[in-house]
C-alpha cells in the first residue's frame, strides 16, 4: 500500500466523514508528521472531500467538508459541535435529544460560550427599566447556516467552561453520531432564560413537567450564569406548577425572596398579564389553569 492510501486511511479513522475544515487540518497536521508528508501530498489529501454548500446568514464561521455525497443532517451538526469548533446542541434542540420534547426538530440552535465575556452588571435594578426591557420583542441571532430545508442557528453565550455539556450517542441508519449538547438541567435554564429559542413557554413549562430535576445541579449551573435577571423566580414558579411546592420549595431556599422585585415569565409584557405573589412574576394569561 502507498504511503498516501495508508495516510488516507489513517486521517480517516480519526475524523467523521462530514468535518469542519479547521478540524481535518488539525488532524492532517498529526498524520503529516507521522507519515513524513510532503507539502504537496498534505494538500491532496485536504481537497479531497467537498465543500458542504451553506447558506449563511451573515459572515461564514466555519467550511464543512465531506466524503459522502449524501449524508444526514446529524452529520453536518455533529461537525459543527467538534470540540475544537466549541460548538453545542442547546435549546430546543437540546430537549427534543433529552426526550423532553417529542416534535423533531426542522431547525437546529447550536450554542458557542465566548471564553473571554463575563456579564457587566451595575448593582442598580431598576424596575421600570426591567419592564421596558420585557415589553419588547427578544433579539434573536442573525449568525445562521442553512441547509437544504433547515437553519443551524448559532448563539453565543457568556463562559461557562462548558458546564452542563455532556456527550449523547445518537443511532442515523444504524451509524452510531456523537453529539455534544447540554445536560437537562443545563437545557432547561437556557430555555428559561431564552423561551423563544425552545419552541416558546407552553413548550418550556410541558418540558419542566416531563423532566427529572435535579435540584442541586439546577442551582449549580444556575450560580455559575451570575445572571443580571431573576431568572430564578421564573424557574421557581414553573416548579411550583408543574413539580408541586416541595420542589419548588428546595429550589427558592437557595435565594433570597426578600431582596427580590417584580419579574416577568416571558418577553412582550402586556398589561392582561396576572401576577404571581409568591413568585413575584407576571406570566401570560393561559399558561396554568389556576393562577397562583
Amino acid at each position: 500500500m502507498k504511503k498516501i492510501d495508508k495516510a488516507r486511511n489513517e486521517l480517516l479513522s480519526r475524523i467523521p466523514p462530514v468535518v469542519a475544515e479547521h478540524v481535518l487540518g488539525h488532524e492532517l497536521s498529526k498524520v503529516g508528521q507521522q507519515y513524513k508528508l510532503g507539502e504537496s501530498t498534505r494538500l491532496r489529501l485536504k481537497r479531497e472531500p467537498r465543500k458542504v454548500s451553506l447558506k449563511w446568514g451573515a459572515s461564514p464561521i466555519l467550511n464543512i467538508k465531506s466524503y459522502k455525497s449524501t449524508f444526514d443532517k446529524l452529520e453536518l451538526i455533529q461537525a459543527f459541535c467538534n470540540p475544537l469548533s466549541r460548538y453545542y446542541v442547546s435549546h430546543y434542540s437540546a430537549l427534543y435529544w433529552n426526550e423532553l420534547v417529542q416534535q423533531q426538530p426542522k431547525d437546529y440552535y447550536l450554542t458557542r460560550e465566548a471564553q473571554a465575556r463575563r456579564p457587566v452588571h451595575t448593582n442598580d435594578y431598576d424596575p421600570d427599566r426591567i419592564k421596558q426591557a420585557f415589553l419588547k420583542s427578544p433579539r434573536h441571532t442573525s449568525q445562521f447556516a442553512s441547509y437544504r430545508d433547515s437553519k443551524i442557528y448559532l448563539i453565543e453565550k457568556q463562559g461557562l467552561s462548558e458546564m452542563g455539556v455532556t456527550t449523547k450517542t445518537i443511532e442515523i441508519q444504524k451509524t452510531p453520531i456523537s453529539l455534544r449538547l447540554t445536560n437537562i438541567e443545563r437545557t432547561l435554564i437556557d430555555s428559561v432564560i431564552s423561551p423563544f429559542y425552545s419552541g416558546g413557554i407552553l413548550t418550556v413549562i410541558a418540558a419542566f413537567d416531563k423532566a427529572k430535576i435535579n435540584i442541586r445541579d439546577l442551582y449549580n449551573i444556575y450560580e455559575k450564569y451570575s445572571l443580571f435577571y431573576p431568572y430564578w423566580q421564573a424557574i421557581g414558579f414553573i416548579l411550583e406548577n408543574v413539580k408541586g411546592r416541595e420542589l419548588a420549595e428546595d429550589w427558592k431556599s437557595f435565594f433570597d425572596m426578600n431582596k427580590s422585585s417584580a419579574f416577568y415569565l416571558d418577553r412582550q409584557f402586556r398589561s392582561d398579564w396576572l401576577y404571581s405573589e409568591p413568585w413575584k412574576l407576571y406570566y401570560p394569561r393561559g399558561v396554568f389553569h389556576d393562577s397562583h
